[in-house]
């Protein structure tokens, strides 16, 4: 008895434990998937441009490349440098939906008016600036050309680095995966570039990050994050009325014809509901009267729908219980 006296727990401690224990249940409860996914060696990679000689240089495979301006006293002339990475786009788990999806680089080192260690810094006529270093959002294909250092950005991601630390620096590109997939592009890919082209002095200013080259620690790479959907998890599906939804063509362009089958003999009221990648609800197709469940059809026009890929659901009007799931890919 003594000694269960003597026993205390400081109520701090308490505190911590009762937070974890929810966190955890928390994420359980969430299903969450984590996964991560490298650049592509092949079409990582850097491109220097000469305005004035109008030259390029195309390196890939070597890392890390630079990002920022040179002088060459063998030309007389200026260069700008870009980078580039690209990732394979991810596969998005059945039943999940994409919550977020990080880029990571590693800054390696930045050099400023020739001093290794310092931020790049542009000598203007009325003022230094440290030009920030931006994401692009871009698609260049299958393959690097010199002639992706001008490609056309689909978005700026925003502003990857403007501190010379030698670091990870990351961002949030969630929408440019989204746009990838319903654009259904085979690859993410990305440019980094300063703010500004160059100044006007013969120094060195840019920022090295790592390729996909080795070391492998130091490589480019994406985190997704997916999350487990409500609508589409086999633990809702109604299986009592062994009910199968089939979709055809499949891919389609627009029309596409949704066709129920079942082994009961059987009538109820059903609906479609379609959700695009994000989880989100895009439209609900509601059968005329009650059919029976042997066999039922209807057709949805996806005119005014963008290309990707959408998951549809069956529903029981009478109790709203999902009882089958599909997943369909429209092709404009």
């Amino acid at each position: 008895e003594m000694l269960k006296s003597q026993i205390t727990i400081p109520k701090s401690l308490i505190l911590i434990l009762s937070f974890l224990i929810f966190n955890s249940v928390i994420c359980l409860a969430q299903d969450t998937i984590i996964d991560t996914v490298y650049s592509i060696a092949e079409l990582d990679g850097g491109i220097t441009y000469s305005p004035g000689l109008e030259f390029y240089d195309l390196s890939t495979d070597v890392g890390p490349f630079l990002v920022g301006d040179t002088y060459s006293m063998i030309f007389w002339d200026y260069f700008y440098n870009r980078g580039f990475v690209s990732f394979e786009l991810p596969e998005i788990p059945e039943g999940y939906f994409l919550d977020s999806a990080f880029i990571y680089l590693f800054q390696a080192t930045c050099v400023g008016n020739d001093i290794y260690g310092n931020y790049p810094i542009f000598n203007l006529p009325n003022d230094d600036f440290e030009p920030p270093c931006l994401l692009d959002h871009i698609d260049y294909g299958f393959y690097l050309d010199v002639y992706d250092f001008h490609e056309s950005l689909i978005q700026c991601v925003g502003v990857i680095s403007n501190t010379p630390e030698a670091d990870w620096r990351s961002l949030n590109i969630t929408e440019c995966i989204f746009d990838d997939i319903e654009n259904l592009r085979q690859y993410t890919q990305y440019r980094l570039r300063l703010s500004m082209d160059m100044d006007l002095d013969p120094f060195l200013d840019g920022l090295f990050f790592h390729t996909a080259d080795p070391p492998t620690d130091l490589k480019p790479y994406i985190k997704y994050c997916f999350i487990q959907n409500s609508y589409s998890t086999d633990s809702i599906i109604d299986q009592t009325l062994n009910i199968s939804l089939n979709a055809y063509p499949n891919p389609f362009n627009p029309i596409i014809n949704f066709e129920i089958k079942s082994s009961n003999d059987q009538t109820k009221p059903m609906r479609i509901e379609v959700f695009n990648v994000k989880g989100q609800k895009m439209d609900v197709l509601t059968f005329p009267d009650e059919i029976g469940t042997q066999h039922g059809s209807i057709v949805w026009n996806a005119e005014d729908f963008v290309s990707g890929v959408y998951y549809c659901k069956l529903v029981n009007i009478e109790d709203n219980k999902v009882l089958s799931v599909k997943k369909i890919t429209l092709l404009k």
